[in-house]
């Protein structure tokens, strides 16, 4: 079984917006459309700016990043919190490719 990380790369904020318009934020809906695609896959959504802790990646198969409503190329305190992340999870699952995310 398929065991997929998903991170929440929105501060809960502007998760709780897009919720609030669309009726799902973007973590859970990553995870939703994951466990559609497999019958087999299972999800675990964190959500770094809100606090959560990267867990145990030995016990994952894939990482996936939602897109985010900050913009990193700037000098918005709250992108230096997602890169650190970020930086913390290079190299784990580097095989494949990455869409989506669009960092600035």
């Amino acid at each position: 079984m398929p065991r997929i990380l998903v991170v929440e790369s929105n501060p809960k904020v502007e998760s709780d917006r897009l919720e609030a318009l669309s009726g799902q934020a973007l973590g859970p809906l990553y995870a939703a459309t994951l466990e559609g695609l497999r019958d087999d896959v299972e999800t675990v959504v964190i959500s770094p700016y809100d606090g959560d802790e990267t867990p145990d990646l030995s016990g994952f198969d894939g990482i996936a990043f939602t897109g985010s409503s900050v913009e990193w190329n700037t000098d918005d305190e709250r992108a230096a919190h997602g890169v650190d992340h970020q930086q913390a999870l290079r190299g784990r699952h580097s095989h494949g490719r990455a869409h989506g995310a669009r960092r600035g």
